[in-house]
């Protein structure tokens, strides 16, 4: 391969050839710049809204332990009431057992007393 001949350049195109380079790069290293300026403008963005983010689930946590907190409360003094309701249900239900047990014991005892004037072979008659 051939080298390509070589062109010689007066001082004035030599001077505004590399003017006109330096335009290029310094056009170059400006977009670079702004993209990496962007770039880290969405990194900071990132890294607030992460920031936001475990903030607000923190304090949706904190919030939810209060809520299981108070729920869990609610729930055992519930609990509480419905045995001591049970409990104080046994005792008026053996009572109450106690008592109808005391009452047909009593029936059965009045049932077969005698009642005064009547005899249990003596027919009806008829007085007419």
């Amino acid at each position: 391969m051939a080298r390509p001949s070589s062109k010689i350049l007066t001082l004035a195109e030599k001077k505004t050839a590399e003017a006109g380079l330096k335009t290029v790069l310094k056009a170059t290293n400006d977009g670079v710049k702004a993209s990496a300026a962007l770039l880290a403008d969405a990194n900071k963005a990132l890294a607030a809204a992460k920031k936001t983010a475990d903030a607000e689930v923190k304090a949706s946590n904190k919030a939810h332990d209060a809520v299981l907190k108070a729920t869990g409360k609610a729930i055992a003094e519930a609990q509480k009431n419905v045995d001591a309701a049970a409990k104080k249900h046994t005792k008026v239900f053996d009572a109450a057992t106690k008592g109808k047990d005391k009452v047909n014991a009593q029936l059965a005892t009045l049932a077969a007393a005698p009642v005064a004037g009547k005899t249990k072979a003596a027919a009806p008659t008829d007085a007419s």
